[in-house]
């Protein structure tokens, strides 16, 4: 079972502060042998702070995440946050553009493990997984029915040179492209 409880107090809806805790009773997980287990209760406290902020034609918006983790259960790193920057333009009252990045950033943690064969992912104590950095960049836009947009993820690997883990020994994706297009023909 779970439950929540949160507090929290916003500010014009632009930023809000809340903190909470999530309770856990007779989770089910799988052991560092890769064995199915069951706890009693455990519980994660955390405090979150979200802003959505627009300064003329740029905007701001991101949410920090702090939860005491210190559990073998569920590990989570301490500090996770998502921020996007970005700007909104228009060109002759019929071109709208936007473009801007997304930056995450997660603390160092115990990462799961993961077994392929299975599709499972288990509690492992032997690798520790260092802070993880990603920056992607987007140009979306719009004239009349047809829209598109480009995004580049993880573009700090050209500066970085490496790789990083959510799960123990499985790097998230390299360096990619992502392209979309929408063409409305007829209303």
């Amino acid at each position: 079972t779970y439950s929540n409880v949160k507090l929290g107090l916003s500010f014009n809806e632009l930023i809000s502060i809340s903190a909470g805790m999530n309770e856990h009773a007779n989770y089910i997980y799988m052991n560092g042998d890769a064995l199915v287990s069951q706890t009693d209760n455990f519980s994660l406290p955390y405090l979150e702070l979200s802003l959505d902020l627009k300064f003329g034609r740029f905007l701001m918006d991101g949410i920090i995440k702090y939860v005491s983790s210190d559990n073998i259960y569920m590990p989570l790193p301490d500090i996770t946050s998502k921020t996007s920057l970005s700007y909104l333009g228009l060109l002759k009252k019929k071109f709208q553009y936007q473009m801007g990045m997304d930056l995450f950033y997660m603390s160092e943690l115990q990462a799961y493990g993961y077994i392929p064969e299975l599709g499972l992912f288990y509690n492992q104590n032997i690798n520790m997984q260092s802070e993880a950095y990603r920056l992607d960049v987007f140009l979306r836009f719009k004239v009349k029915r047809f829209r598109t947009f480009f995004k580049i993820h993880h573009l700090n690997q050209l500066w970085t040179k490496s790789s990083y883990h959510y799960t123990s020994l499985y790097p998230i994706n390299d360096l990619s492209f992502s392209l979309g297009i929408s063409w409305k023909m007829f209303y």
